[in-house]
C-alpha cells in the first residue's frame, strides 16, 4: 500500500517555507528535526525540507538532463570532485517540464525512495514533504506514494527578485523559472486532491488561510483543533515579510499574456494550461552562475587560509582590533562585549 503524503508545491522562493511552517502546527509528520535542512539568512526559521528527500530529488534531476555546466567545467580542467560540489544543488534550474512517470530510475535511487516512503508511513500522522523540485520529480514518486498537494504561488516579480537576491540568477530568467515551475506544480497536482493558496493571501489574512488548510488536511488524516488553527495563523513574521514586499517592485499590471493565462488556472480547474516557456537563455546554462559563485568563494577561502599561515598574522589581527576598539571608545564611549571577535 502506498504512503499517503501531503506534498507542498511551488516555484523556488515563493513562500513554501512560510506555508509549511503553518502546516507544521497541525500535528503532521515532518520527520526528525535533525534530518531537516537548517535555516539561513534567507529563511531564518528553517526550510522544513528533509535532506534525504532533497538529495534523492537532486539525483533524479541530475540523471535526466544534458548537463552543459558539468561538461564545461571538466573541459577547463576542474576536478570531478570540485565539479560535483559546484553543481550539485543547481540541477533544479535545468528543467522546465515534469519528468515522465515512466522514467527509468537507477536501482539505488529507487530503493532510497521506497525506504523514505516506508519510514514516513507511521499511520499516526500525515507526512509532509516540501521541495520545489517536486514540481518536476513528483511523477517519479507515484510508484511509492499517494499524494495530496498544496500549491502556493507568489507574484512572479517578487519571486524573480528573491531568486536574483539569493542565487544571482538574472531577473528575466527568474520569471521563466517562476512560470515553468508554477505551471508544472499545477500540472502534477491536478490528478490528486489539491489546494491552491497565494503568498499574498497568507500575508493579508493568515487566519483564513489556516482554516482552509485545516479543512483540507482534516478531511483526510489529522484531527485539528481551534488552538492549532490559531497557532498556525500566528507563525507569520509580519515585519520580515512586509519588509521584503517593500523592497520588491510590483509589476503585476505588466504581466505577460502567458502569465495571466497561467494565474487564471488557479481558480479554474478546467482551464487548459499554457505551454511551457522555452527561455531565451538556455536553461541548462543557469547552473554555471552557481558554479562561478562556488569557485569564487572557494578561492577566497583558500586565500584566507594562506594568510592565517603567514608570519605575524595573529599580531597584525590583534593590533587591528585594538585600533578599532580605541576608535569606538572615542566615538561612543565604552562598549560592553560578550566576546571578542576572532
Amino acid at each position: 500500500m502506498k504512503t499517503k503524503v501531503l506534498v507542498v508545491l511551488s516555484a523556488p522562493r515563493s513562500g513554501s517555507s512560510l506555508l509549511t511552517s503553518m502546516i507544521s502546527k497541525f500535528g503532521v509528520n515532518l520527520g526528525n528535526v535533525w534530518e531537516l535542512k537548517k535555516g539561513s539568512i534567507h529563511n531564518k526559521y528553517g526550510y522544513f525540507e528533509n535532506r534525504e528527500i532533497l538529495e534523492i530529488n537532486e539525483a533524479i534531476l541530475a540523471g535526466s538532463q544534458n548537463d552543459v555546466t558539468t561538461q564545461t567545467l571538466r573541459t577547463i580542467g576542474i576536478s570531478s570532485l570540485e565539479v560535483n560540489k559546484a553543481t550539485k544543488n543547481w540541477n533544479w534550474c535545468t528543467h522546465y517540464k515534469p519528468i515522465s512517470k515512466d522514467i527509468q530510475l537507477p536501482i539505488e535511487i529507487a530503493r532510497r525512495m521506497e525506504n523514505v516512503a516506508r519510514t514516513f508511513d507511521t499511520g499516526t500522522s500525515l507526512p509532509v514533504w516540501k521541495d520545489a523540485r517536486f514540481c518536476i520529480t513528483l511523477p517519479a514518486w507515484l510508484r511509492f506514494i499517494d499524494p495530496m498537494c498544496i500549491i502556493i504561488w507568489r507574484s512572479p516579480d517578487e519571486t524573480a527578485t528573491s531568486i536574483r537576491k539569493m542565487l544571482a540568477i538574472p531577473y528575466a530568467q527568474g520569471i521563466d523559472l517562476w512560470f515553468n515551475y508554477t505551471r508544472s506544480a499545477i500540472e502534477v497536482a491536478r490528478p490528486f486532491p489539491h489546494l491552491v493558496v497565494s503568498h499574498a493571501d497568507i500575508l493579508r489574512k493568515p487566519h483564513h488561510i489556516a482554516n482552509l488548510i485545516a479543512r483540507f488536511i482534516g478531511k483526510r488524516a489529522t484531527r485539528i483543533t481551534d488552538d492549532m488553527i490559531d497557532e498556525a495563523a500566528n507563525v507569520l513574521d509580519t515585519q520580515q515579510h512586509r519588509q521584503r514586499a517593500a523592497e520588491t517592485p510590483n509589476s503585476s499590471e505588466n504581466d505577460s499574456k502567458d502569465i495571466k493565462q497561467l494565474t487564471a488556472c488557479f481558480s479554474d480547474e478546467n482551464r487548459p494550461l499554457p505551454d511551457s516557456i522555452v527561455p531565451t537563455l538556455p536553461i541548462e546554462y543557469l547552473p554555471m552562475i552557481g558554479a562561478i559563485r562556488y569557485l569564487k568563494n572557494r578561492n577566497l577561502i583558500r586565500i584566507l587560509g594562506l594568510l592565517t599561515r603567514l608570519p605575524g598574522y595573529n599580531l597584525t589581527r590583534n593590533i587591528y582590533h585594538k585600533i578599532i576598539y580605541q576608535l569606538e571608545f572615542k566615538i561612543s564611549g565604552p562598549v560592553k562585549r560578550k566576546s571578542r571577535p576572532k
